[in-house]
């Protein structure tokens, strides 16, 4: 016998349940899973492998800089309210933890904290239910009768309602890794007192079955060999009582021995893993049986404690953390702006004489944003909810995003600035550009990092297979059937066209939309092209400008949707060519776009901001409170140096 059947059900209360028991009438199977929902359960489009770090809590994460690393990975795993170092008050943490979450698992309580960078998938392992029987623990113990669809809730057990929060992630309720993990758990030898399996055993089980590659932090003892001793603290105490010996024991024979394991043997075809490493950080290593763990220093410290009662705080607020490397001045790029929150609230609101945003359902089944088809039947801005809203900048209580707008110029593979690129909550790219997330593109991660949140493509369409699927599509030239050249410039369609109808999920010059789109939210965008054209045509005139490029209509979008833009691959070559790109695409660069002109724009909004001429037309558009352009040092001076790529494409064997 293999592996059992493995499908999803629409749930009555809005969110989808993955399940193994209740397959049958109804469900979805695994391999039809869509969109999302494939994503989360680690489908990737053309058999893209997937690497994963699976990101646990214990405090000897603390004691070495294995952010990096962990951000590194595909995908990054974490559990219930383990912090990420997104957020201003956990920067301290960004060294050790990293910055991102993909997938976060919650238990019955719900609790997941507060993210600059909303995880893509909350997986819920814990639901409220009515089918009785301690269901909600353990989905295999269900009654078969139990009509799931109106008895199963997207809510934790322990709460009445959905958290806020969780609006930005794509929720599903996950009856199927906690009955696997249970399952492995009670396989081989039995133990006296285990009984139950963990959150974080869970979420290892779910790592193994849905990524090619697992890499395990933070899984263990603390560095002085407390067992249950977390890097942060917890609203929920650690319960002493959870089997954490014995998982912990499983997972180092599964790593070991692979599909051999003993613990995997009823639950044939489980283990999609190829590989599973765990990361034991050099506190904990060689240690004898029964010998003393020597003492260490964390590499990560708070530099702003709470005070002691009736004393004042005394770390400066943004002090680095303790041991963070110094990065030498002539390689240091400019760093996501650390700004005061907002006032609650999902955006800074715009002021009188700005546009009114708004998104339009399409007949296709995607949404349309516009401000020229904004009335009856549309949903003005400030309601965008989910993915919707997320891929416009929206965040739970007006939190502040950072963006690093990535273009394609040659001169990015001069410098290491991956790093930098991925540290932004949002990354931002255009058209072919690839990112160096996938083993055929990993040569460019030092120099363009790995990330993609937001791609926007242009009427051809042609979007690379990342390991590490986009969030957000926007189609900036999409096909359509209201004329006046309405896919160029949304300001260009006839009022009385139905755009509902008329206008298509798929690029102009496709039949239909790419298969790989699936995996990603895809949206027709015919509002940041119009206000591109007008920036673009605002200030003094110039000879030979028509139209803005897609890399244009990013920058237009970051102003728009970001608190702060860093600018990155904008401009000439290390050799001072105009349109040199660091990868070969299948459509070839149009010198008759306008780049100088555009150019000109991005560096006179960097250097004025609000006051530039060129935001004259479009007052009330600019969101960002600080423009970064990046400038590598090869294009500084009046003479372009010639200078060697830091990364070059390895030699074909």
């Amino acid at each position: 016998a293999g592996l059992q059947p493995i499908c999803a059900h629409r749930l009555q209360a809005g969110c989808d349940l993955v399940s193994q028991r209740f397959c049958g009438s109804g469900s979805t199977p695994l391999d039809k899973f869509p969109g999302t929902l494939g994503y989360c359960m680690g489908r990737r489009s053309g058999g893209a492998r997937v690497s994963c770090a699976l990101v646990g809590s214990s405090a000897h994460l603390l004691s070495v800089a294995a952010g990096a690393s962990i951000d590194a990975h595909d995908v990054v795993i974490r559990v219930n309210s383990a912090p990420d170092g997104s957020t201003e008050a956990n920067r301290w943490l960004a060294p050790c933890v990293g910055n991102r979450t993909t997938v976060r698992f919650s238990n019955q309580f719900g609790l997941t904290p507060q993210s600059e960078q909303p995880p893509r998938c909350i997986n819920l392992v814990e639901p409220r239910e009515e089918c009785g029987g301690g269901c909600w623990l353990n989905f295999n113990r269900c009654d078969r009768s139990c009509d799931i669809k109106s008895k199963v809730k997207c809510h934790p057990t322990s709460a009445d309602k959905q958290p806020k929060a969780w609006k930005a992630s794509f929720v599903l309720v996950d009856t199927l890794h906690p009955s696997v993990a249970q399952t492995i758990l009670m396989s081989g030898e039995r133990e006296p007192g285990v009984n139950a399996r963990t959150a974080g055993f869970t979420a290892f089980t779910y790592a193994i079955g849905a990524c090619d590659s697992v890499t395990i932090y933070g899984y263990g003892k603390s560095c002085d060999g407390m067992v249950g001793r977390r890097y942060y603290k917890g609203r929920v105490g650690v319960w002493t009582g959870h089997p954490y010996k014995r998982e912990n024991r499983i997972i180092e024979d599964i790593a070991r021995l692979g599909s051999k394991s003993e613990y995997l043997n009823r639950a044939p075809g489980w283990l999609r893993a190829v590989n599973v490493t765990i990361y034991r950080p050099p506190c904990l290593r060689d240690v004898p049986e029964g010998g003393t763990l020597p003492p260490v220093s964390d590499r990560c410290v708070n530099p702003d404690p709470p005070p002691a009662p009736g004393k004042a705080k005394h770390a400066p607020a943004g002090a680095a953390p303790h041991g963070a490397a110094p990065v030498p001045a002539k390689a240091a790029a400019p760093a996501p702006a650390r700004e005061k929150a907002a006032a609650p609230g999902a955006a800074p609101a715009r002021p009188p004489g700005s546009l009114s945003v708004c998104s339009q359902r399409l007949k296709e089944g995607c949404d349309m944003i516009t401000h020229r088809f904004c009335g009856e039947g549309s949903t003005p801005l400030e309601k965008f909810e989910g993915e919707l809203g997320y891929c416009m900048g929206r965040r739970h209580h007006g939190k502040r995003v950072s963006c690093a707008l990535v273009g394609s110029s040659s001169h990015l593979l001069s410098m290491s600035l991956g790093k930098d690129i991925d540290a932004h909550d949002v990354v931002v790219r255009v058209n072919s550009a690839p990112d160096g997330s996938g083993a055929a593109n990993s040569w460019l991660a030092p120099c363009i990092g790995r990330r993609t949140t937001v791609r926007l493509t242009n009427q051809f369409g042609i979007i690379p297979v990342s390991a590490q699927a986009t969030r957000c599509i926007l189609m900036v030239e999409p096909a359509e059937r209201c004329r006046r050249d309405c896919w160029l410039n949304g300001d260009f369609c006839p009022a009385d066209c139905d755009v509902k109808s008329n206008i298509f999920c798929r690029p102009r010059t496709m039949p239909k939309q790419p298969a790989h789109w699936n995996q990603s939210f895809v949206m027709v965008d015919g509002l940041n092209p119009a206000v591109g054209q007008k920036i673009l045509l605002a200030g003094p005139p110039g000879k030979g400008i028509s139209f803005r490029t897609a890399g244009f209509t990013a920058f237009t979008y970051a102003l728009g949707a970001c608190d702060s833009v860093t600018v990155y691959g904008y401009g000439k070559s290390c050799h001072g060519h105009t349109g040199a790109r660091y990868y070969s695409g299948k459509i070839e660069v149009n010198h008759g776009h306008p780049y100088h002109r555009e150019h000109d724009i991005i560096e006179d909004i960097a250097k004025h901001g609000r006051r530039s001429i060129y935001l004259n037309t479009t007052p009330g558009w600019m969101r960002a409170s600080k423009v970064t352009m990046y400038m590598p040092p090869c294009l500084k001076g009046e003479k372009h140096e010639r200078v060697q790529n830091h990364c070059q494409r390895p030699a074909q064997p």
